[in-house]
This record gives structure tokens, sequence and C-alpha cells, in this order.
């Protein structure tokens, strides 16, 4: 088992010189300890609160029946941050540290779960929608899934009346006025996807037979150079600019693929990774924007204006 240099125990086994295989392991474990300790801008007590929304979120499963299907993701991640907890409360712990993409998928997760579970979870409909999302296989459906639920529950938190997805993938139902809307995830896996998979969301709004929203997962349409500053907030500046250039390139061609007889809104999702250079700590910011693809003498313009100001009061 790879120990940190500073444990004791390593010391204690033999008097010989350690072979160069438990001095490559050694290094190996510090090395990833060091990047835990100062590259992610994430203290003991940070992971310590996400470890407990883990627990949190595992035991709130278990008091809705969940099987250990829905459940198995969420012990993992709690797995992996009370791990990194223990290696960072102590040095000398013989914890094996996670890779980073199961911390970074654990972070990311939890804190995207959290909201979701705790919004939808007052309903027996978003408790069933919930734990089917969580027992899904397919990765494509699965994000899909997730950002439906995503924003079902910012909408809920911010008023309006929902009705989660009906199956992995589907859309999410959202009661405006007296009239529901169909919010229509859309996951393209490249920016030469972005036209089918528009097209994709329009049959089923057609299909529907309802006026709605695209949700549009931009995070594989971003092909940009990793950002690197100096400052936090230059950051996060930088994140709102490029996605909002982004998003208006984003209307031009929603309009141009599918035109507006269905779709009256889109909503763009994409969580942004960067460095700082200076704390060498690694950001992540979430960021939502919504842009109207009707004419604002539309009557669903209205509509629009309800769903953007659920968003900006959502508690």
């Amino acid at each position: 088992m790879p120990t940190s240099p500073n444990n004791p125990a390593a010391g204690n086994q033999s008097d010989e010189s350690p072979s160069p295989l438990a001095r490559a392991l050694a290094a190996q474990s510090a090395a990833q300890f060091d990047d835990l300790a100062k590259a992610r801008g994430l203290d003991a007590s940070t992971f310590a609160v996400l470890a407990e929304r883990a627990e949190s979120l595992d035991a709130e499963l278990a008091a809705w029946g969940a099987d250990d299907s829905a459940r198995a993701g969420v012990r993992a991640h709690l797995a992996a941050l009370r791990a990194v907890t223990t290696l960072l409360e102590n040095p000398a712990s013989p914890a094996i540290p996670p890779s980073n993409d199961l911390i970074y998928s654990a972070v990311l997760d939890i804190t995207e779960l959290t909201p979701i579970v705790r919004t939808l979870g007052s309903s027996n409909a978003g408790r069933e929608a919930v734990c089917r999302h969580l027992s899904e296989p397919n990765p494509t459906l699965t994000r899909a899934d997730r950002l439906a639920l995503s924003f079902a529950s910012i909408c809920k938190r911010g008023g309006l009346d929902v009705t989660p997805p009906d199956s992995p993938g589907e859309p999410a139902s959202i009661k405006i006025d007296r009239w529901r809307i169909a919010a229509v995830p859309a996951v393209p896996s490249s920016s030469t996807d972005l036209s089918s998979s528009l097209m994709r969301t329009a049959e089923v709004l057609k299909d529907r037979k309802r006026p709605g929203l695209i949700l549009l997962e931009a995070g594989p349409l971003l092909d940009w150079e990793p950002i690197t500053v100096a400052e936090d907030q230059t950051a996060t500046t930088i994140m709102n600019e490029r996605l909002d250039a982004f998003m208006l390139k984003a209307r031009e061609t929603t309009i141009e693929t599918i035109g507006t007889e269905h779709a009256f809104g889109l909503i763009v999702h994409a969580t942004l990774p960067a460095t700082n250079a200076v704390s060498r700590r690694l950001l992540f910011a979430e960021c939502l924007r919504a842009v109207n693809l009707c004419d604002t003498q539309d009557p669903r313009a209205e509509g629009f204006r309800s769903i953007a100001h659920a968003m900006t009061h959502s508690a």
C-alpha cells in the first residue's frame, strides 16, 4: 500500500533501504497528496462538508426506499470524499488517494444532485424520477436526464409548478400561468451533432403538442483554450463572457435549424473549468443562460419572461 513519506510506519518495516518500487510508490502518493492539498482549492473542511452532503443524500434515498442501483453512485462519491478528507486531515493515513477524475466527479455530482434531491423529493413523482435517473446506465441518457431534472428543480424553487420527466431523457413539464410547456434536453456529442440534436428536440415538442424550451448542454461544443488566471473573479468574468458569446451563436443556429414554431426559448448550460495560476486552484463554475427565440410580440414571450424570473429568483 503506498504511504506518504510522513507516515512513521514506513520507517519501521525494515532497516534496509526501500526498493525502487517502494520509492516510486511513495513519490507518487506524495505528489498526489500535494495535489489534493494545494491544487484543488478545496481544503479538508470543504471536502468534509461535501462528504456530509453525500451521506445525507444517501440517507434520503434510503428513506425513499431506493434500491442499491440508485444509491451506488452516491455511495461511491461518499467513499471518495471521505478518503480525501482523511488524507488532508492526517497525512500519515495509509488511505490511498482517489484519482483526480473520481474526485472531480464526486465534487460536481454531489453539488448537482443536492438541490435536485431536496427539491424534487417532496413529491412521489419527483422521487421516482430521481431514482430512475440514478439507476440509468446509459451515459447519454443520464446527462440529458440530469439536465432536465436540474432545470425542473430550478423552476420549482423559483415558484413554478413542475412535473419531472416521466422517463430518462424525456422533457420536464412546467406550468406557466394557465398553460404547460415542455423543457426538452439536448446533449450533442460535438459541434457537428448540434443541428441533428436540435431537430430531435423539435420533434419531441411536436409530438407532445406543446410549446417549449430547449435545454442545451453546451460543454461538448465549447472548444476553447484552457482558462488560466491570477484571480478567481477574473475566471468567472471570462467564463460568463465566453458563454454569452456562445449563446448568441447558438440562438442563431437554433432558429436557422428548427425555427420558432415549437420552441420559444433556449436555455444554455455549461460547467466550465479554470486554473488560478497564483493559488494553483482548479475552479469550476456552473453557468446557465436563457435567451428568447420568438419575437417579443409573440404571446409566448410572456411565458419566457416567467421562466427567466423563476431562474433569477430560484432559492
